[in-house]
């Protein structure tokens, strides 16, 4: 069970003492169409199905998980067995389950091979043949199924889902051991033929058959028996071994550690599930799936149509324990077209579901489960054609507001039939209010409610349970660019508008990860149409504290008109504890789309190669496409089909990339890294606070001014905040620069600029980049050099630093970043320099591995009596 699970576990589960993070009650979720079948993971425990963990492959070719070799794995002639649990989403040729040939080693080598063809049928190959094929049974897609190859006194035999498939293979092959790495979910000795799915529960036991005979394959993970050399594939670690035998296992190409797993749980709490196709033309609907009327029945949001049954076959989506499937249905998996989905999971105080049966009763009261009074309740019958119905906490008991229509709201008995629906009673936190109207309690018809929560400084949420995550609230418009400014305590990532009292204006959902941008065109989708994605209108802007409306229109901000809203919280809530979910290294010489494993916040993109081998920033917050140069002065420029952010955890590096370059991924995370975009106000000598979300004191702030051409400007800890670096060149620290920082240390909560143009111009955008350590993940410090080899830096890391960033800051000295995926090797390492344009420079050994961080060598890293900063991630 994953730690974020058990957070929600005491959480949800139990109704009370809730410690659960916002990313286990809520997340966007955007995907490509494939037409087939997909998993969207994003951790939330909607059911009890598919449980546990595995390794996901789908990233690519090349994507596998690497074993390191031993004499364990030297069969000989004996008896033995492997097996996994596999979860196909499409059947292709070669899909590799397990490859125990390596590199050097030619297909003719008495090496085991597991792996499945176009037709879905398992097949055992060795030495150069196909030996056992499960022809006429193969592969379900979309589900888990159990494979096994075994051999018992020379007879070799596979097993697909217990029942033993094809013929038995007379066996007296002497099986040798691999001479170096091997790999499974994927081919080292091709380089390619990855499974496109996931392998879970992989065992490899030496001297023993486990199944010599039909059989029922176990439904929790296996353990290590007698003679087990290997077990991985499992819980929240699937790429460590828990044989005992310590084999380490490297992921390679794009292969992520999933929720995903093949056995039941007991977590799944229901929830909700909304997608829209964001592209392709019109009449793509929005569409809800809940688990209170079961997930093959949907809704619309914009139709006042009853619910429709949609099969599997039709492609309705099931809920999992990791997320959920969708199938080939065209509304959420057309060929090629963008879709979102926002999921939100049954939590107290945050969203709950409830369904009844309508009596025609009047003042009848209605029990949910969301622990405290609604701050907005959507009302659907979904036996019946009938509008969506809204209530509001900032409107009132008497009044309503129709979702799927763009109406006016309604008053007490003013509405259509002359409705009070909410009965002039307010919800309270067990239930809620309805009266006789057909919209609410039509005598023999169903209904289905979707509560939203709304908290006020009595939100249980976050490491010490006191956390606030959704806010329902009112504002009124000003037509003004410089509109209302909405203050929730929090930095949002979603948020719901409608417009209330005015007649033609469209309900607005926004969401950071399909983009709203700071100072250009946010990306909305409207509940109530069926139209395409808009991003024609830079329409609000998310701070660490709320978000402001910019745009002078009645849609979000008409002047003198009503509007409400619910605002959900941006995540996560507690810092990070593995690396790997927050930062990684890319290095390739093409444009194709790679996965990463979590959204990109900021990316730093290095060219290793060419005359002109320029670092520049992308950044989520700023939008698609844009960028920031590190080596040099200039303004934010932009370049068409540079980058793609709204890919979910893939990242599109464009085609307009084609040389050999490398790319470094930061999520923000509490404790680690933060992004933050603001306005400069200097006017005759003013200083600025700057509000942040890093909730720790920032030990490293890099800020450019993104209207002027001006240096980048680079607070650190070590040299205080009365100095500054630049970022775009390679002095050494300069002394009693208060025009920066205005002599002030930054805090928890606010960084302060000083009256500089570079980071605080009156009316000009500034962006800024802060970093911290988080223990065993990141960290920010410095050294005086000693001027010898193999000065170790001990940065509180077990297993050394995969990203290092070293600046002498007591004299001239350029950016140097080094990182394992290019090599910090005991030799010359290759390095590249975020103030120039020089190539790659891999001439020297300047920096070497140490578990507990880096060691250096070289005079630009280690001089004598000289004063480094470095920035170091495990």
């Amino acid at each position: 069970m994953s730690t974020k699970k058990k957070l929600f576990l005491s959480a949800a589960g139990a109704g009370g003492g809730a410690t659960t993070d916002v990313a286990d009650v809520f997340s966007v979720d955007l995907w490509k169409g494939n037409a087939a079948q997909q998993i969207i993971e994003n951790g939330i425990t909607l059911s009890n199905t598919h449980d546990g963990g595995s390794g996901n492959f789908r990233a690519g070719n090349t994507t596998r998980a690497e074993i390191a070799t031993s004499s364990n794995f030297n069969f000989g002639t004996g008896d033995y067995t492997i097996e996994a649990w596999v979860f196909p989403l499409e059947h292709k040729n070669y899909s590799n389950i397990y490859d125990q040939r390596t590199a050097s080693q030619s297909a003719s080598t008495a090496s085991p091979i597991i792996y499945a063809d176009t037709n879905g049928y398992v097949i055992f190959y060795l030495n150069g043949n196909d030996r056992i094929s499960s022809s006429g049974n193969t592969l379900n897609l979309g589900a888990w199924n159990h494979v096994a190859v075994t051999r018992a006194s020379g007879s070799t035999k596979l097993f697909l889902n217990g029942t033993q498939r094809g013929s038995t293979y007379s066996d007296s092959n002497t099986y040798v051991q691999p001479a170096s790495n091997f790999s499974f979910g994927g081919s080292l000795e091709q380089n390619t033929y990855n499974f496109p799915g996931y392998v879970a529960d992989l065992r490899v036991v030496k001297g023993t058959a486990l199944y010599t005979s039909n059989f029922t394959p176990s439904t929790s993970y296996n353990s290590a028996v007698s003679g087990t050399v290997l077990l991985t594939a499992q819980g929240d670690t699937p790429f460590v071994d828990n044989s005992g035998n310590s084999v380490a296992i490297t992921q390679v190409n794009g292969a992520l550690a999933s929720e995903f797993g093949p056995f039941t749980g007991d977590e799944g709490e229901g929830g909700l599930v909304w997608t829209k196709q964001r592209s392709g033309g019109t009449n793509e609907h929005h569409w809800l799936v809940d688990s209170g009327r079961t997930a093959r029945f949907t809704l619309s949001t914009n139709l006042d149509s009853a619910q429709i049954d949609q099969s599997q076959t039709q492609g309705a989506a099931t809920f999992n324990s990791a997320g959920y499937q969708i199938y080939n249905w065209f509304y959420q998996n057309d060929n090629n077209e963008d879709y979102v989905g926002w999921t939100f999971r049954k939590a107290p105080k945050f969203f709950d579901i409830v369904t009844w049966t309508g009596n025609g009763t009047e003042n009848r009261q209605i029990a949910h489960n969301l622990g405290s009074a609604p701050g907005m309740i959507l009302v659907k019958g979904y036996s019946l054609v009938e509008d969506w119905n809204i209530y509001h906490r900032s409107r009132g008991n008497a009044k309503y507001i129709q979702l799927n229509g763009d109406a006016n709201e309604y008053g007490a008995d003013t509405g259509p039939g002359g409705a009070n629906l909410w009965f002039s009673t307010d919800p309270t936190s067990t239930h809620f209010t309805i009266d006789d109207h057909n919209r609410v309690n039509k005598n023999g018809d169903t209904y289905v409610a979707y509560l939203f929560a709304h908290n006020d400084g009595d939100g249980e949420f976050g490491p010490d349970g006191n956390a606030d995550i959704i806010k329902c609230g009112g504002y009124t418009g000003n037509n003004s660019a410089t509109g209302p400014i909405i203050n929730l305590g929090f930095e949002p990532q979603w948020v719901f508008i409608r417009h209330v009292d005015a007649n033609g204006n469209s309900s607005l959902i926004f969401d950071n990860m399909r983009g709203v941008h700071t100072g250009s065109a946010d990306m909305s989708l409207s509940p109530n149409a069926n139209n395409d994605e808009q991003n024609s209108a830079d329409s609000l802007e998310f701070n660490s504290t709320g978000f402001q409306l910019k745009r002078a229109d009645g849609s979000v901000n008409g002047s003198s008109k009503n509007y409400i809203y619910v605002a959900i919280r941006r995540g996560p809530l507690a810092p990070p504890t593995d690396a790997t979910k927050v930062f990684h290294v890319q290095a390739q010489s093409n444009g194709d789309t790679y996965s990463v494993g979590f959204p990109t916040d900021m990316m730093l993109h290095g060219k290793r190669n060419g005359s002109s081998a320029n670092a520049y920033v992308g950044t989520r917050l700023l939008g698609d496409d844009k960028y920031l140069s590190t080596n040099a002065t200039n303004v934010e420029a932009s370049s068409s089909g540079l980058w793609t952010f709204d890919l979910g955890n893939e990242f599109d590096q464009g085609a307009t990339v084609s040389n050999t370059h490398v790319n470094w991924h930061w999520k923000r995370a509490p404790g680690y890294f933060d992004v933050v975009a603001y306005n400069g106000n200097n006017n005759y000598y003013t200083s600025q606070n700057v509000n942040h979300n890093l909730g720790v004191v920032p030990e490293m702030i890099w800020i450019k001014n993104r209207d002027r051409s001006a240096s980048w400007t680079v607070y650190n800890k070590t040299i205080g905040a009365q100095k500054k670096l630049d970022l775009n060149g390679n002095s050494g620290a300069s002394a009693n620069d208060s025009a920066y920082f205005n002599n002030t240390t930054p805090t928890s909560s606010v960084f302060t600029v000083g009256n500089s143009n570079r980071v605080n111009q009156a009316n000009e955008s500034h962006i800024a980049y802060l970093f911290a350590t988080v223990d065993g993940v990141s960290k920010v410090g410095s050294y005086t050099g000693d001027g010898t080899a193999g000065k170790v830096i001990d940065c509180g890391f077990s297993s050394g630093a995969r990203f290092v960033l070293i600046k002498k800051s007591s004299d001239t000295g350029g950016w140097f970043i080094y990182d394992t995926t290019r090599g910090i090797v005991s030799g010359n390492d290759p390095y590249l320099h975020l103030d120039s344009t020089n190539a790659e420079n891999d001439q020297t050994d300047s920096i070497d591995p140490h578990s507990s961080g880096f060691a250096v060598n070289y005079s630009n890293t280690n001089a004598n009596g000289q004063t480094y900063i470095f920035y170091a991630i495990a």
